[in-house]
């Protein structure tokens, strides 16, 4: 009996845990002047930043996240490349909504 309650308890627990990330709004990645940015915007500049990273790598035929682009970790890389693009995309929207 103690084992089947330990079981439920355990499940249960793991059960709350996974729920966590399902049950918030993941269809946007940031707000800005009260707008919400769709996550798909950021996944565009990630993609785009791991393609550049891809041509400008040593060994294109070796995993691209375990080298590095201009003296910097790959990973580190796209990441600063995709939030500028994400940044500039942010601001060229509120350029537009001004104008």
């Amino acid at each position: 009996m103690i084992k089947k309650l330990t079981a439920f308890v355990l499940a249960l627990a793991a059960l709350c845990t996974m729920s966590g990330c399902s049950l918030s709004d993941t269809s946007w990645v940031a707000k800005y002047d009260g707008r919400q940015v769709s996550a798909g915007v950021y996944i565009y500049y990630i993609v785009q930043a791991y393609q550049s990273a891809f041509y400008q790598v040593e060994d294109m035929s070796k995993d691209v996240l375990k080298q590095t682009v201009e003296d910097v970790p790959a990973e580190e890389w796209i990441a600063k490349e995709a939030m500028d693009g994400f940044a500039d995309f942010m601001a060229t929207e509120q350029e537009f909504e001004r104008l």
